[in-house]
Parts: structure tokens; C-alpha cells; sequence
């Protein structure tokens, strides 16, 4: 089933990952800056909306806290439909780390204190992008849906990343501000691994700004923005072939935008992959890191995504 929009393995039909050269920044394990956990510490409780988010806060906090993500590996992240018993733990806990722009719709529906919830994202509001049409689509057990309104995967632009985890940090410190310093350092070592890949996706980039690419989703938004992608976006889901009108409409977009590479999140049905060669295009997948990896990190699949991306520019 398509994962949805993630830029985990931004991984060439899967993975197809070698040693480009490219990637040299971000090689080692975190290693945290934490003291022994004590009693009093560990019991204090954060509540996470997405995966980005609960990498971030580990990174930062080390073990001093207690870190709950509660999504489902196989549910769309931006439809998970949290229980009664999921809002009760959350508001139990003592901190709330949302993604903001529109990536949990749940919270019109339910109530949890404001004094807990903070908007990662808030702080760069003013970068949201706005999405132009509605697309439908379906992801595991919660059906088909529709998406609208604003982009949702902030993180992908590795500099709102930045902007996201200062905020945990900041929260977290004023939390618990006898561990302001193991925050800092952690931090500080977070965001020169982010800043690394930034530059390193700029640099794939820049070979050939022009290149056209179509992504098989429009998930990308915030990495297209950042990186400056020559991208267009449909809406097929991978597990299924397209019809013939939407072939049609994919010659017809050719025609403007002659891309010889196509961006799924996940692995594509065989049958679309061979229409696809036929067209002379090649299928890469690049992970949106929205869901929990099988294997490796955050830092880990966006150097993947960019040692894949570093093999088509």
C-alpha cells in the first residue's frame, strides 16, 4: 500500500543505494550529551505527532524523558484518528509536540490543554505552502481521503527542520531547565547534521537545476521549495496501475515537462514501472520520512535519498 505524503528512504527502486561519494557529513551515530536518568526525570512524559518530530526530540532530550509517538506504522499519519484512550494519555502527558500546518486535522475534534500543545512549526508559518487543488487517495485501513488546504510536510525543507527542533528545545528547556545545557549541546549537534544534508542537497541539486522530475504524489512540496525541484506532482497511488485517461494526461504532461525520472514514496506497482520504461522513464523512491523506517534514521534515509538523487542529476 502507497505510505502517503513521509521528502523515509526521499530510494531507488528500493534501495538502491551505493557509495556515490557524496555523503560525508553525517556518517557517525548520534551520540547524546545526557545525563543518568533519575527517577523524577523519566517520568516526565512527551507526546509526538510524527515521526520527524520524535527523531528530533530524541536527539535532543537523550534518556532524561519519556517519548510517545502513537501513530500506526500502517495509517497515513495526516488521517490517524487518535482513540479516547490515546487523547487520555495525551493529556496525562506533560508536553505535546505537534507538526502544525494542517498535519494533525484530528485536533478540531478534540480538546487538549493548551499550556501542553506546541506547534513546532508555528515559528515559520509564514513559509506554509498552500496547496492549489484537492487530491484523493488511500492508505491502509482508514480508506480513501482527501487532502487539501496546506502543504504538510514541513520537514523536508531541512531548514524548517532546524526552526522545528529549536522549538522542541526550547520547550524542553523551559520545562526542565536544569538540563538547559545536555538541550543545547544535543541540539547543537542535531542541527549541524541538518545543515549538513541541506548543503548537500543543494550542492545534487545545482548539477542541473533544470532536470525535470514528476513525482508520483504531491508530497514534496516543502523539498521541491527549498531546493528549488524542476517537479511536477500527479496523484497515482502505487499499488495500483493507472487507468487509461490517467495516461493520457500523463503524455499530455510530457509533452510540457519531459522528465526521464518519476518520484514515488514508495515501491510502484511492476506494471506502472514497466508502462513507465516504455515512456522512457525511470522510477526512483525517495522516502518523505513520514513513517517510522525499517532500517535507519532520519539522517540515515535523507542520506540515502540523497545518494539516490545524486545518481539521476
Amino acid at each position: 500500500m502507497s505510505r502517503r505524503f513521509c521528502i523515509y528512504g526521499l530510494m531507488l527502486i528500493l534501495p538502491i543505494v551505493s557509495g556515490f561519494g557524496l555523503i560525508t557529513g553525517c556518517q557517525k551515530k548520534p551520540e547524546f550529551s545526557a545525563p543518568p536518568v533519575e527517577q523524577n526525570l523519566s517520568q516526565f512524559s512527551v507526546y509526538v505527532t510524527s515521526y520527524p518530530l520524535k527523531y528530533f526530540t530524541e536527539r535532543i532530550a537523550g534518556n532524561t524523558i519519556r517519548i510517545h509517538y502513537l501513530v500506526p506504522n500502517d495509517i497515513d499519519p495526516t488521517v490517524w484518528q487518535p482513540t479516547s484512550s490515546d487523547i487520555v494519555q495525551m493529556q496525562m502527558g506533560d508536553l505535546i509536540f505537534i507538526n502544525g500546518a494542517n498535519y494533525e486535522p484530528w485536533l478540531r475534534n478534540v480538546s487538549l490543554a493548551e499550556s501542553k500543545l506546541i506547534n513546532t512549526s508555528a515559528v515559520v508559518q509564514d513559509q506554509y505552502i498552500k496547496t492549489q487543488d484537492a487530491f484523493t487517495h488511500s492508505h491502509g485501513p482508514e480508506g480513501e481521503h482527501a487532502h487539501t488546504g496546506t502543504a504538510t510536510m514541513t520537514w523536508l525543507n531541512l531548514e524548517i527542520a532546524i526552526a522545528q527542533a529549536n522549538t522542541i528545545r526550547q520547550a524542553l528547556t523551559q520545562a526542565r531547565p536544569e538540563l538547559a545545557t545536555n538541550f543545547e549541546e544535543n541540539f547543537t549537534a542535531l542541527k549541524q547534521d541538518l545543515q549538513m544534508l541541506d548543503k548537500e542537497l543543494q550542492a545534487v541539486i545545482e548539477i542541473n537545476p533544470e532536470l525535470p522530475l514528476i513525482a508520483a504524489h504531491p508530497v514534496y512540496d516543502y523539498f521541491a521549495q527549498r531546493y528549488a525541484l524542476n517537479l511536477k506532482s500527479l496523484s497515482w497511488e502505487s499499488d495500483k496501475v493507472p487507468d487509461e485517461v490517467q495516461w493520457e494526461k500523463f503524455k499530455n504532461l510530457l509533452e510540457q515537462h519531459p522528465a526521464q525520472w518519476m518520484i514515488w514514496e514508495d515501491q510502484p506497482n511492476a506494471k506502472t514501472v514497466a508502462k513507465l520504461q516504455s515512456l522512457g522513464i525511470e522510477s526512483i523512491i525517495l522516502n518523505p520520512l513520514d513513517h517510522i523506517a525499517k532500517n535507519g534514521d532520519f539522517i540515515e534515509i535523507m542520506q540515502k535519498n540523497i545518494q539516490i538523487l545524486n545518481r539521476v542529476y
